[in-house]
C-alpha cells in the first residue's frame, strides 16, 4: 500500500504486514515499527512531545482557524499565495473534507483552542495536468489516499506536531481499507 502526498512527488510505501514500514520524504528516510494501524492513539513515543496539544478531526466550528493557518502558510511560508485551482479545498474545507466518509480533516489544537497544525485526506489522486500523466494513471482516485494540508504554525513547529497528524491519516485511511495506494 503506499500513501501519495500532496504534490504528487513524494510516495509513502507501507508495508503493514512487515516489522518495519518505510516512508520516503524527499531525500529524508523515516522508519517506523508497524502496527501503528491497529492503535493508532498509541503513539506513546509521540505522546511526549505533543502533550500540550489535542489532535482531532475538525469540526465546523474549527474551520475558520484551520482556513487561517492554511492561508498564512501558502502566503508566507510557500510565497505562492492563494491560487484557486490548487487552493479551492482551502477556501471550501468543509466540502473538500467533511463532506465525504472517506475524507478527513485533521486539527491539533493548543491549549487555549486554537488551532496550530492541519492535515488532511482526501481519495482524490493526483490530477493529470498539472501533475505528470504516469503519476494520475498510477494513482487513480478512489483508491488513493492522498496526504494534503500538513501544516503546523511557525511558532508550534519541531514538536512533533505534523508526525502525529500524519500517523493519525495513516491510520485513517487503513481503517477505511478501500485505498490502495
Amino acid at each position: 500500500q503506499g500513501i501519495l502526498f500532496e504534490n504528487g512527488c513524494h510516495v509513502a510505501r507501507l508495508a503493514l504486514i512487515f516489522d518495519h514500514c518505510q516512508i520516503a520524504c524527499g531525500v529524508r528516510v523515516l522508519w517506523m515499527r508497524a502496527g501503528w494501524a491497529e492503535r493508532p492513539f498509541g503513539l506513546d513515543a509521540y505522546d511526549v512531545q505533543v502533550h500540550d496539544y489535542s489532535i482531532r478531526a475538525a469540526s465546523p466550528d474549527d474551520l475558520d482557524g484551520a482556513r487561517a493557518l492554511m492561508l498564512d502558510t501558502v502566503y508566507h511560508d510557500f510565497g505562492t499565495g492563494y491560487v484557486p485551482r490548487w487552493h479551492a479545498d482551502i477556501i471550501d474545507p468543509a466540502a473538500a473534507y467533511l463532506a465525504s466518509p472517506r475524507h478527513t480533516l485533521l486539527v491539533a489544537l493548543d491549549a487555549r483552542g486554537g488551532v496550530v497544525g492541519t492535515a488532511a485526506l482526501d481519495s482524490r489522486g493526483p490530477a493529470h495536468p498539472p501533475n505528470p500523466r504516469h503519476l494520475a494513471e498510477r494513482y487513480p482516485s478512489g483508491a488513493t489516499a492522498q496526504l494534503r494540508r500538513v501544516y503546523v504554525r511557525p511558532e508550534h513547529r519541531r514538536r512533533g506536531l505534523a508526525r502525529r497528524l500524519v500517523h493519525e491519516l495513516l491510520a485513517f485511511a487503513a481503517a477505511d481499507g478501500g485505498y490502495h495506494a
